[in-house]
């Protein structure tokens, strides 16, 4: 890589960062909102893109809280996961997203 380009790719990848910082709290926030008011009829009515949308966002907390060891990160990722814990009992590919998780995390923590 350039010399002249490395500056541009830094300020790309922080860039990106701090918008999946920014975008993963929204989404925790929506989960406790949910949690607030979820009655198990609810349940029935998440739909597949939202579980995938907390997956997406446990993944996230869970690289962010192995890269900085910030524990904030693991307690969103645990929100995240409880929600789809509490959504396996409709969706099963919630319970695949819980087991992802759990392999990515084995795997993170291992390197």
């Amino acid at each position: 890589m350039a010399p002249e380009i490395a500056p541009r790719v830094r300020e790309c990848m922080q860039k990106s960062i701090e918008m999946t910082k920014e975008l993963c709290g929204q989404v925790v926030s929506c989960v406790r909102e949910i949690e607030q008011s979820l009655t198990p009829h609810d349940l029935e009515n998440v739909s597949p893109l939202v579980l995938q949308c907390i997956y997406t966002c446990a993944s996230n907390m869970l690289w962010m809280a192995v890269e900085t060891g910030n524990p904030r990160y693991n307690e969103s990722k645990s929100i995240c996961e409880d929600m789809l814990h509490a959504a396996s009992s409709r969706w099963e590919v919630a319970d695949v997203y819980l087991e992802m998780q759990r392999l990515a995390e084995l795997t993170l923590k291992s390197n």
